[in-house]
């Protein structure tokens, strides 16, 4: 059973690793297509010509940006990274199986995968993409075109709004990296819910890898490891094992957790954005006397 989870968290961690090493490449056939694209702008020295046919030029480049983004290279990784959405559900199926003899897939799961997905999809090739990263190119072009700006300077700010530069992210690479880092975490738990409810299951491990940045709450309840599901109320207030983690003032959950999480959706949202952990559910019998123990004492149970 222990492989089957480290399997399940090198897999998520391959998938989300893939992703990244692929968009320098992105960012350079990106920064390449505008390029093309705002060459077409007739300019005067080194400005940008205040004209009828500049001005209409802008608006069939702002039509022709998401298609300067979704390139064939760009869908490729998207349907890469979409595969490992069947690696995990079969890794967990796999897991299921072994650990629970009643282990029975609910058909309600094959329309939560399809409608999740979906979303997914949308998210990295429509919606939230085209908002958060083609947008605010838009905006630059348009406004430089208005206001007769260099050209050049206009060139330079392109390169640094799309390309990651010394160590700063590109909003490509900000949000294509949040988007695809929880989509795929919240695809695995939203399935290890979808069973966990069905079968009834209390206790759960909290796992995953712990990096640099990981923050407070995770870093405690990967240390506390074992978890019962009425410990949840108390948990999603930033209280572990008696001790309080750092809370956002503006939201009263700890430091990065989705705003609105509660002791129902903890499983699904976590740690938060960008989190790379998972409750996964455990037969009581392999969780440690001790454990229950100290839960029985401060539960009552």
């Amino acid at each position: 059973m222990e492989a089957k989870i480290q399997e399940l968290i090198d897999t998520i961690d391959e998938a989300i690793a893939k992703w990244d090493k692929a968009i320098p490449d992105i960012e350079k056939d990106f920064y390449a297509n505008v390029l093309r694209l705002v060459k077409q702008l007739e300019l005067k020295g080194d400005d940008i010509k205040k004209t009828v046919a500049n001005l209409r030029l802008m608006n069939r480049i702002k039509s022709d940006l998401d298609s300067a983004l979704y390139t064939k290279r760009y869908l490729r990784e998207v349907d890469a990274f979409m595969k490992y959405f069947e690696k995990v559900e079969k890794i967990q199926s796999e897991y299921f199986a072994e650990s629970f003899k009643d282990f029975d897939k609910p058909a309600i799961w094959n329309e939560i995968k399809k409608q999740t997905i979906e979303d997914v999809v949308e998210s990295l090739t429509a919606s939230d993409i085209s908002t958060l990263v083609v947008q605010p190119v838009a905006d630059l072009i348009r406004d430089d075109v208005m206001n007769g700006s260099s050209w050049s300077n206009m060139v330079k700010s392109l390169e640094k709004l799309i390309e990651s530069k010394s160590g700063l992210d590109s909003p490509l690479k900000r949000y294509s990296s949040q988007i695809v880092t929880d989509a795929i975490n919240q695809y695995a738990a939203q399935y290890n819910n979808t069973i966990t409810d069905d079968l009834g299951l209390q206790w759960y491990q909290y796992v995953g890898s712990l990096v640099k940045h990981s923050r407070p709450f995770c870093r405690s309840l990967v240390a506390k490891r074992w978890v019962n599901v009425a410990e949840f109320p108390t948990i999603v207030q930033g209280k572990i094992d008696g001790k309080q983690v750092p809370k956002n003032a503006r939201t009263g959950l700890p430091d990065g957790m989705i705003p609105g999480t509660n002791a129902q959706t903890l499983k699904t949202y976590r740690g938060g954005y960008r989190c790379n952990h998972l409750f996964i559910a455990v037969d009581d019998a392999i969780v440690p006397e001790a454990v229950k123990r100290k839960f029985a004492e401060s539960f009552g149970k």
